[in-house]
């Protein structure tokens, strides 16, 4: 019998015995990122100021139901443009 050792008691191994070694692996690029991420105090507070942001653009129309009346839509119609260049003097 050769003169093996576990790499890590230093005792010998048996016959039949096999090594198992478990490497670390680097994390992903997902990970590392998040990770720092999070140790930056600003960009947390950043992100956090931009989901809030777009949350609110997404959700406050719901709850807030503003209805244009004829003559808002009328003056949104005539500052597109809508009259005649025949019209203008």
């Amino acid at each position: 019998m050769q003169n093996r050792f576990r790499p890590l008691f230093g005792e010998p191994l048996e016959s039949g015995e096999n090594i198992q070694i478990k490497l670390k692996t680097q994390p992903d690029l997902l990970q590392d990122g998040w990770r720092r991420l999070k140790q930056n105090k600003t960009a947390m507070l950043s992100m956090i100021v931009i989901v809030i942001l777009v949350l609110g653009a997404i959700f406050i129309p719901f709850f807030l139901e503003i209805q244009l009346s004829g003559t808002e839509s009328d003056a949104v119609e005539h500052s597109a443009g809508s009259q005649s260049i025949s019209a203008v003097g």
